[in-house]
C-alpha cells in the first residue's frame, strides 16, 4: 500500500506560526518524495500563504515542483516566479537553480527554473540551450526542439546550440534536417565526438550507408565510446546486405565488453596499491534540500583515504568539526575509528580511513552522501564530476567554486536554518534580537570567499597530516 501524507490544515485564514509552518513545510516535501503532487501543493499553500518570507519562497519552490508533477507546467514557472522575485529576481539564481537541478538528473525541475532564466535573459543562448537539453531530457521532443531552433537563430555561431538543434532534430526523426547544424557543430566544437555520432546516424537513417561509415570511424578517432561506433558500422554492415560481418562485430563489441569489464575490475584492485599513479578528482558538493544552493567545487587528489575527504569538505563548507559524522557510499557507511567501538561494528560501519576515495567512488559521474552532526542532520550529496591526471606542483586540496555560506553550527538542521534566517531579517520578528546575538551581530547568507575557504582548506590540511601522522606512530 502507498504511504499517503496526512496533512493537517489549519482551521482559520490566518497566516501560521512558524513551527507548524515548518511542519507543513516538511509534510510537503515529504508528499513530493512519494509523487502526491495535490497533498504537498495542499500543503505548500497552507505553509506559505501570504507569506513574503523564507518559508513563502521554500512554498513556492514546493509549489512549482508540484505543479511539475501534476504536468501543470505554466503554473509551475508561475510559482518559480514569484519565488524568484522573492529571493532577488535575479537571473543568474532562476539559471544557478535549473543547473542544480540538471547536476541532479531532474531536468524537469530544471527546465521550470531555466524557463524563468530565459524570461529575464530572453536573447541568452546558453540559457536556451540548457533549457532545450532539459526538456529533451524530460522527453517533451518538440518544445525541446522550438527552444533549440530559437538558440541557433540567436547565435548560428555557437556550436552548443547547433549540437543541442541537431539532437532535437534527431529525437523528432527530422535526420535529413539535422545533419546542416551537425556539421556546424563540428566545425565549431573542439569535442565532436556526439555531434559525430549523430551525424553518423543521421546518414544511416537517410541511406547514406558508405558516408555514415566515414562518420562513426571520425567519431572513434575523435574519442566516441567504440561500442557506440562499432554498434552503428554493424548496423551499416547489416543494411548493406553483410549480415555475418555485422554478427561477427557484435560479437567483437559482446567480447571487448566482457573483457572491459574484467579490466575495470583489476584496475580496481590495482588503485589499492602504493604505487598506484594518482588522479585529481573535481568534486562538487552540494547541501541537500538547501534552497537556494548551497555548494562548493573541491579539487583533491584521489589516492587519499575517506578520513582525509572528512577534513576537506568540514574546511570547504565552513563546518567546525564539533560532531560526528558519516560516508555512504553505494549503501556502506564508514566513518572515524574512534566511533566504532566493535569489530566488527553493530551497525556495520567501516574505517573511513581504510579506504581511499578511487578506492569507493572509481569512475566519473558517481555519487556518495557525507553526513555531519546527527541532531541537525546536514547531509550532502558528492558527484565525481572530473578525473584527471595529476599534475607536478598542483596544491591540493583547492576549492574552485561555491555559493553561499555555511549554515552556522547548531542551528537546527535545513527548518531550523530558515527559521534562523528569518528572525534575523525581519526586525520584527520576536526572536530577532535573539538569535542575532546567538550568532555575533550579524551574518550574510550570501557571502562565499573562494580565498577564505582555501586558507581554511590549508590549515584543516595541516590537522588532518598530523593526524595520519599520529596514527602511524600510535602503531
Amino acid at each position: 500500500m502507498t504511504k499517503q501524507v496526512k496533512i493537517q490544515l489549519r482551521s482559520d485564514t490566518a497566516q501560521p506560526d512558524i513551527s507548524h509552518a515548518l511542519d507543513l513545510l516538511s509534510q510537503g516535501f515529504t508528499a513530493l518524495s512519494l509523487r502526491q503532487s495535490h497533498e504537498a501543493a495542499v500543503a505548500f499553500y497552507e505553509a506559505g500563504s501570504p507569506r513574503e518570507d523564507i518559508i513563502g519562497i521554500e512554498a513556492m519552490v514546493g509549489s512549482a515542483i508540484a505543479c511539475l508533477q501534476a504536468n501543470e507546467d505554466e503554473e509551475a514557472v508561475a510559482f518559480a516566479l514569484s519565488a524568484l522575485s522573492l529571493i532577488t529576481g535575479d537571473a543568474n539564481e532562476a539559471r544557478a537553480l535549473g543547473q542544480t537541478y540538471l547536476d541532479l538528473d531532474k531536468p524537469q525541475y530544471a527546465a521550470v527554473f531555466l524557463r524563468v532564466a530565459l524570461a529575464m535573459l530572453p536573447d541568452d543562448t546558453d540559457v536556451m540551450y540548457c533549457l532545450a537539453n532539459a526538456l529533451l531530457d524530460s522527453k517533451d521532443y518538440e518544445e525541446g526542439l522550438t527552444i533549440a531552433r530559437r538558440a541557433v537563430e540567436c547565435n548560428p555561431q555557437d556550436g552548443h546550440a547547433n549540437a543541442t538543434l541537431g539532437r532535437a532534430l534527431v529525437l523528432n526523426n527530422k535526420h535529413e534536417e539535422a545533419m546542416e547544424p551537425l556539421e556546424r557543430a563540428i566545425g565549431l566544437l573542439d569535442d565532436k565526438r556526439w555531434p559525430l555520432l549523430q551525424l553518423a546516424l543521421c546518414l544511416d537513417r537517410c541511406g547514406r550507408w558508405e558516408e555514415a561509415h566515414r562518420k562513426y570511424e571520425e567519431a572513434a578517432a575523435a574519442g566516441a565510446p567504440k561500442a557506440l561506433t562499432d554498434l552503428g558500422i554493424a548496423q551499416i554492415l547489416l543494411h548493406t546486405g553483410q549480415i555475418h560481418e555485422s554478427k561477427a562485430l557484435v560479437e567483437r563489441v559482446l567480447q571487448r565488453q566482457d573483457a572491459q569489464d574484467a579490466l575495470e575490475a583489476e584496475h580496481a584492485e590495482e588503485l589499492s596499491r602504493p604505487d598506484a599513479e594518482p588522479r585529481v578528482y573535481q568534486l562538487k558538493i552540494s547541501l541537500k534540500d538547501a534552497r537556494p544552493p548551497i555548494w562548493r567545487r573541491v579539487l583533491v587528489d584521489s589516492s587519499e583515504p575517506l578520513g582525509i575527504l572528512h577534513y576537506t569538505i568540514q574546511a570547504a563548507m565552513g563546518w567546525e568539526d564539533d560532531h560526528l559524522h558519516h560516508f555512504t557510499v553505494n549503501g556502506i557507511d564508514y566513518t572515524s575509528p574512534e566511533f566504532i567501538d566493535d569489530a566488527p561494528d553493530p551497525f556495520g560501519r567501516l574505517d573511513e580511513w581504510a579506504i581511499t576515495l578511487d578506492e569507493a567512488v572509481p569512475k566519473a559521474k558517481n555519487r556518495f552522501t557525507y553526513t555531519y552532526d546527527y541532531g541537525d542532520d546536514w547531509r550532502h550529496n558528492i558527484l565525481v564530476e572530473k578525473i584527471m591526471p595529476f599534475e607536478p606542483g598542483m596544491k591540493l586540496p583547492i576549492c574552485t567554486g561555491g555559493a553561499r555560506a555555511c549554515p552556522p553550527e547548531d542551528v537546527g538542521g535545513v527548518w531550523g536554518y530558515l527559521h534562523f534566517l528569518l528572525a534575523i531579517s525581519d526586525s520584527s520578528h520576536e526572536e530577532h534580537d535573539q538569535w542575532l546575538e546567538w550568532i555575533g551581530g550579524s551574518f550574510d547568507p550570501e557571502r562565499f570567499d573562494p580565498e577564505d575557504v582555501n586558507r581554511r582548506l590549508s590549515l584543516r590540511w595541516r590537522d588532518a597530516q598530523r593526524q595520519v601522522s599520529e596514527d602511524g606512530q600510535e602503531d
